[in-house]
């Protein structure tokens, strides 16, 4: 009688498993317009019976099924959008140090530089149009160097940017290198 409570004990582990699947297939169907879902499968994996080698199935877990090709090029794609993003917001801050049209450019300076050299040709003696050369060459000449101040802070605070993100990416692989070392090891023992 063993033979047979061993028999309806493998036949009650394969309904069990495969009822498992049947659940797993029914989330799939329900969930197949969910935005975000993916879609997984019953992980079923053979059960010895005894010393026999072919004894029943079990339900090992799930497994999400994937393409990575279409994964890689997603993070491919969103990396290439957040790099554009960012490049785009850096590019918003510096154009902001050339806004000849809200004052804050070169040009309106450069301008007012170029008439005043224009008002002191037609009358070189004026002791005026001298002042308001000199005048206009020092808002030139301080507008000049707090666009270039602006732009050297700029570039040292992407530097340090580029700084922080590599800290960040090798902490980040060390961790994921250890995680791997460990499962190895897992494995192996």
């Amino acid at each position: 009688m063993a033979g047979l409570t061993q028999l309806l004990n493998v036949a009650r582990d394969a309904l069990t498993a495969q009822s498992y699947g049947l659940n797993v297939t029914g989330q799939n169907i329900s969930n197949a317009s969910t935005p975000g879902y993916v879609r997984r499968v019953a992980v079923l994996q053979t059960q010895n019976l005894g010393s026999q080698s072919g004894g029943g199935v079990v339900a090992a877990g799930l497994q999400r099924v994937t393409n990575d090709y279409i994964e890689r090029r997603e993070f491919q794609a969103t990396g290439t959008s957040a790099a554009a993003t960012e490049r785009d917001q850096i590019l918003a801050s510096v154009e902001g140090l050339f806004d000849d049209q809200g004052g804050t450019g070169l040009g309106s300076s450069l301008n007012d530089l170029a008439a005043s050299f224009s008002k002191l040709s037609t009358n070189p003696n004026d002791t005026t149009a001298r002042q308001s050369v000199l005048a206009a060459a020092s808002a030139f000449t301080e507008r000049a160097n707090s666009t270039g101040n602006a732009l050297a802070q700029a570039q040292i605070d992407l530097k340090q940017q580029a700084q922080d993100t590599i800290s960040q990416v090798n902490e980040r692989a060390t961790h994921r290198q250890a995680r791997h070392a460990n499962r190895a090891s897992d494995h192996a023992g």
